[in-house]
């Protein structure tokens, strides 16, 4: 896994010039020091705020609750249906 999470209560925010936006300053240090390293980063990646988006999941943090799509909940189930009446030859 190559993402970094990170939890503040700091409502500070600094810019950030590379990605033209405030962000916490605790994330913006971070990115910065990523820059001296040389190590990439994504500006779509950079999010904060009371939900977050992970790897398609919505992450509730205020409550805790963690949601799927309509769509994704639809391939899913369609995609076990199909699993559970053909099932993969073993191999």
């Amino acid at each position: 896994m190559d993402d970094a999470f990170n939890v503040t209560f700091s409502e500070n925010l600094t810019f950030y010039t590379p990605y033209n936006r405030h962000m916490p300053s605790n994330q913006a240090h971070f990115l910065h020091l990523l820059d001296e390293i040389d190590v990439p980063h994504e500006d779509t990646k950079q999010q904060f705020g009371r939900s977050l988006d992970i790897i398609g999941l919505t992450v509730g943090l205020q409550d805790l609750s963690i949601t799927m799509p309509k769509d994704s909940k639809s391939e899913l189930v369609s995609a076990i249906c199909k699993f559970v009446h053909h099932p993969p030859l073993p191999q």
